[in-house]
Order: C-alpha cells, then sequence, then structure tokens
C-alpha cells in the first residue's frame, strides 16, 4: 500500500516538474501539441517549444534558416549577394571588367591598381616608367611619323627629307628630289622698302620668289644689315601675291650668318631671299658670300632660288656678295633715276611673265655691269636706250 502511495506521489511530481519546466521555458503551455510546436512557435531545446519573435523572422541568427530579414533579401541574394556587391557595385561594373580587370582585387588582395604602386604595369620596382611597352613608338627608325603614317623621308616623293616635301617628279632619292625644276640666282637692281604691292616693281619681286615650286613654299630671309622698313616692305608684297595666286608660304628671317650654312638645304626651303644690305660695314658682304658659296652652289644645283636686291645704297656691296658666291658676277653697279621707264626685255622667263612694260624705276635702282646676256644668263628688265647703250637691272641665271 505505502509502494503504491509513493509511486503514486512520484508520478504527481514528475508531472508538476514537467509543467514547471513548460511554464518556465515556453511561457504558455499551448507551444506543444501532440509533439510538435504549434504555429508561432519554434522548437528551443528537445522538449520545449518557444514562441517566435515577428520582428526577427525566421532568420534573426545563423541558426535560423529562414529568409525574411536576414536571408535571401537583405544579405542573400538581392542586397549584399547578386545585386550589390557582386553583378553591380564590385563585380563585372565597377570593379570588374570595366575599370580594373576580370576583378576588384588581386590574388594577393590588394587593391585595384591605378598605375600609382609597385604593382601597377606604369612604374617598375626600382621606379622605372614602363609607358615605352605600354605605348610603343609609332614608328620604327628610320622610320618618321607624318600624320600619322609611317614614312621613309630618305626615299618618300610626297615627303622628301620633311614631313609634306613634295617631289614634282615623284623621284626621291637621298632626301632630295630628283628631276625639281631649275634653280637659279636672280639679282634685282631694285631697293623695295616704298615700293607698292600690285606694281610692275613689286610684280618683278613676287615671280622671282613664286618661280619656286612647293606650297606652301618654303623662304629663308636673310637681313642683318637690311632697312626694317625694307624688310616690311617686302612681306607685304609677298602676302599680297600668294593671296592673288592662291598660294601660300612660309618666310623665316635670320639674322644670323651661320644660319645659311647651317640650315640651307633644299629640303628645308625652296628659296634664299638676300634683302639689300645697306648698312653693312665694308667688306663685310665680300666675305659673307665666300663663306656661304659651297652651300648657295649645292643648294642651286638641286633647285633652289637665290633672290638679292640691290637698291645700290650704302656702301653698294651687293654685287661683291654676288660675286664671291660664284652664283654671278657683277662688277659694277650705276644708279638709274626714279621714274626711269624699265622695259621687259624678256617676258617668256619666269621673272618676266605678266610684269606691265615699260615701268618706271622705283627709289634707289640701279642698273649692273655683269655676264652676258646668253646661255644660262638671261637680261629680264633693262634701261631704255639704243642696241648695246641699255642696261640690265633685273637678270636671271638658271642652272
Amino acid at each position: 500500500m505505502r509502494r503504491s502511495i509513493r509511486r503514486t506521489h512520484l508520478a504527481l511530481a514528475l508531472a508538476a516538474m514537467a509543467m514547471a519546466a513548460s511554464a518556465a521555458g515556453c511561457g504558455t503551455e499551448e507551444g506543444l501539441v501532440g509533439g510538435d510546436c504549434a504555429s508561432g512557435y519554434a522548437r528551443c531545446s528537445p522538449h520545449q517549444c518557444c514562441p517566435v519573435d515577428a520582428s526577427l523572422g525566421d532568420g534573426s541568427n545563423a541558426d535560423d534558416g529562414g529568409d525574411a530579414s536576414y536571408g535571401d533579401t537583405s544579405y542573400g541574394d538581392t542586397s549584399y549577394s547578386d545585386t550589390s556587391y557582386i553583378d553591380t557595385s564590385y563585380g563585372d561594373t565597377s570593379y570588374g571588367d570595366t575599370s580594373y580587370g576580370d576583378s576588384g582585387y588581386g590574388a594577393d588582395g590588394t587593391p585595384p591598381g591605378d598605375g600609382s604602386t609597385a604593382e601597377d604595369s606604369s612604374t617598375d620596382e626600382d621606379g622605372s616608367s614602363d609607358a615605352s611597352i605600354d605605348s610603343p613608338p609609332l614608328c620604327t627608325p628610320p622610320l618618321v611619323d607624318c600624320l600619322d603614317q609611317c614614312v621613309d623621308l630618305t626615299s618618300d616623293p610626297n615627303n622628301c627629307g620633311s614631313c609634306g616635301h613634295l617631289c614634282p617628279s615623284q623621284i626621291c632619292v637621298a632626301s632630295v628630289c630628283v628631276g625639281s625644276t631649275s634653280g637659279g640666282i636672280v639679282f634685282i637692281g631694285h631697293d623695295y622698302s616704298t615700293t607698292a604691292a600690285g606694281t610692275s616693281q613689286a610684280r618683278v619681286l613676287s615671280n622671282a620668289v613664286f618661280m619656286a615650286e612647293g606650297n606652301p613654299l618654303q623662304v629663308l630671309g636673310y637681313q642683318r644689315y637690311a632697312l626694317p622698313a625694307s624688310v616690311t616692305q617686302v612681306g607685304a608684297i609677298l602676302n599680297g601675291a600668294a593671296q592673288s595666286t592662291g598660294r601660300t608660304f612660309r618666310f623665316v628671317s635670320t639674322s644670323t650668318d651661320a644660319d645659311i650654312p647651317n640650315t640651307l638645304t633644299i629640303a628645308n626651303y625652296a628659296v634664299l631671299l638676300v634683302h639689300d644690305q645697306p648698312s653693312a660695314p665694308t667688306g663685310a658682304l665680300a666675305s659673307l658670300g665666300a663663306s656661304w658659296m659651297t652651300t648657295l652652289v649645292s643648294f642651286t644645283q638641286q633647285g633652289g632660288i637665290v633672290v638679292v636686291l640691290d637698291g645700290g645704297s650704302g656702301v653698294g656691296q651687293m654685287p661683291a656678295f654676288s660675286t664671291a658666291t660664284s652664283l654671278l658676277a657683277v662688277s659694277a653697279q650705276a644708279s638709274v633715276a626714279t621714274g626711269t621707264p624699265l622695259q621687259i626685255v624678256a617676258s617668256g622667263d619666269a621673272v618676266g611673265v605678266g610684269v606691265v612694260s615699260p615701268y618706271g624705276a622705283g627709289k634707289s635702282s640701279v642698273s649692273l655691269s655683269t655676264e652676258p646676256n646668253a646661255g644660262e644668263v638671261v637680261y629680264v628688265v633693262e634701261t631704255p636706250g639704243d642696241a648695246g647703250a641699255s642696261a640690265p637691272v633685273v637678270i636671271h641665271k638658271a642652272f
């Protein structure tokens, strides 16, 4: 009897303990229904069901396998998975294929490169630049870049000696056009400080300069002892002639004697214009002509034109200069009165084409004693007079 009572008491005690545990762990006795958790409850131990906090959802912690707040939506496929940090922000678009290569960071975890660190291709570990590797030169020497084309200046007839220098013959050998028009010297006995553009005297000058080929025409002017007014007016005459004929030219002026032997080549220039030099010291121009002789002979033989202006003022050294170059021997000069009617006697010569004849001599004009009018030497403009009494004022000698 006592044993039965004890068993009954033990069973009641166990039941009471179970109910107490259920009440303490779940707070309600409806959580466990038929051995399973009721709706709104989840197991929190093998024998207990606990109510689920709706604010946290199924995915409130690492043990929660739900898919509401921290699952697929916020940190899963949408916010931090497929959209924000993989496909869009740090994936193929921002740090992937477009900005920094296939991935945002290197295999060693280094950040995307921008050329500022040693890992980038722009700088070696020793600080030297790899620009020559990343951006190789467009052309391999001896080819040079002319308007994004690799050309050989020694043989390209469209870029002979320099970019854009066209050979009319379409033959370029050793940077020099072959078969170009004859070079030569034009000696003009006029001072141009007061000559108006559009006059016959101006036309003689522009014909002499622009008979050389090239567009733009490359002209080198020597003016060390020249009068500024004459230099300015010569420029105005040539500009006007270029505009009226559709030609263009590039005029480079120098007062440095050494520029002629150092830079005057047919590849660089088509014309050397030597202004009248009235302020030169006595003997200076004869020495200058001798020092330039080799350069000028080579230049004219390759098609270059030398134009010498002589107004007869100062100490009158232009004849001595011409003679010393060996291009044209001029032994003497004589003043021609302003307004004297001058005749075009070689209208078919390039210097005389289109010049109105006669025309009045401008201020400071001279006639010349020079080589005979025959062969390579052509008297273009002469003073008036009977046969044998006239004297040349403008001479063209071709080579």
